[in-house]
């Protein structure tokens, strides 16, 4: 099912930018800024491979969901924006099958810095941290892996601004464990295919 639920998104993805005529293609509003639908082709660039992505612009930001596509024309992410960041749940494929749900936190685009409320992992305390808005997004809530063969969950992470405050092991043998990091390493949105995955930094107090 989960490979199933893969090729549906990449031929929804595909019939999405076919429903799309070239007068409502690639537009800029007044200012010269992307504006409305936009399908746009990467060339191959320092070793990374091509791909194609295509979403909406408000006025020269990301909004909404992103899509992926590799140049073979499979599904590789879908992404959600909201004022140029990543901001909520994103996915990513590999080969149409389904290998991470993540969650990320935008950040305001239109401040020096911005505040999110974090949890002390054992005390529960919530204390606010201030964050350089430079960095875009951190990552911030659940990720989940999942074996692209069997559709099976195998390792879940919870992330507070870009640290990892919490692993659990869900069916990988520590004989494979090292494998399988290796493996994670190696997906689009690990590798910059975007995103950049952010290094882990401290919190800012």
């Amino acid at each position: 099912m989960r490979v199933l639920v893969g090729v549906l998104c990449g031929l929804f993805a595909g019939l999405c930018v076919r429903a799309q005529s070239a007068e409502t293609m690639n537009q800029r509003d007044k200012d010269g800024k992307p504006q409305g639908f936009w399908y746009i082709r990467h060339p191959e660039r320092m070793g990374d491979p091509p791909y194609t992505e295509f979403g909406t612009y408000d006025h020269g930001r990301k909004f909404g969901v992103w899509h992926v596509l590799s140049s073979d024309g499979s599904l590789m992410a879908s992404q959600r924006y909201k004022a140029n960041a990543l901001d909520g749940e994103s996915r990513y494929y590999e080969n149409g099958r389904l290998t991470t749900v993540g969650n990320y936190r935008g950040l305001n685009p239109d401040q020096p810095f911005d505040t999110i409320w974090v949890v002390h992992p054992v005390t529960g305390a919530e204390r606010k941290v201030v964050i350089s808005t430079d960095r875009g997004a951190t990552r911030h809530g659940i990720w989940l892996y999942y074996d692209p063969e069997s559709g099976r969950p195998t390792l879940e992470e919870e992330y507070q601004v870009d640290e990892l405050i919490r692993t659990r092991n869900m069916g990988v043998a520590k004989e494979d464990s090292a494998a399988f990091l290796q493996k994670v390493g190696k997906l689009p949105h690990n590798r910059g295919l975007p995103p950049a995955r952010v290094k882990a930094t401290r919190l800012i107090e």
